[in-house]
């Protein structure tokens, strides 16, 4: 997260602090209750404002079971930036970095993407990274929430 943090700040945006603070994060997917359809519409809403904006997101994804702050939703256990959107043969993509890298290579990668996946409701993607092919439980990313970016 606090790299993520660092990230944006670059470009002069900012989160609050706290994952629910003042409706400021979108939560789309939990392990426990699955995707929320109407929250998932809202974030790509807000996805598709920030990034046509020149703005980055943070987002938070569930890279394997549980998470380390069972406070929030018990099911974010990562953080990413997303940066771009686009358009390939898979369908309608958003690229993000991935911190969970030493090397840039990596985590800046042209291939970091989220693909909505209309058959489970929820947006899902694979990195570059070690992290992400190495030690998760899932071999992939599914987007939990969707923090909304503010000026510093």
């Amino acid at each position: 997260m606090e790299y993520a943090k660092e990230q944006i700040a670059q470009k002069g945006y900012q989160i609050s602090n706290y994952f629910n603070s003042n409706n400021q994060t979108i939560q789309i997917y939990t392990e426990q209750n699955g995707a929320d359809a109407q929250a998932l519409e809202d974030g790509i809403s807000y996805l598709i404002y920030a990034l046509s904006n020149d703005i980055p997101v943070i987002v938070g994804v569930d890279a394997s079971e549980g998470s380390p702050n069972p406070q929030t939703d018990n099911t974010t256990n990562h953080f990413v930036v997303i940066v771009g959107m686009g358009e390939d043969e898979n369908g309608k993509y958003f690229s993000f970095f991935d911190n969970a890298s030493g090397n840039s290579d990596y985590g800046v990668n042209s291939e970091n993407k989220f693909y909505y996946n209309s058959d489970l409701g929820i947006l899902k993607g694979t990195s570059e990274t070690k992290y992400c092919n190495n030690y998760t439980d899932y071999g992939h990313y599914i987007v939990t929430q969707i923090r909304k970016s503010k000026s510093l």
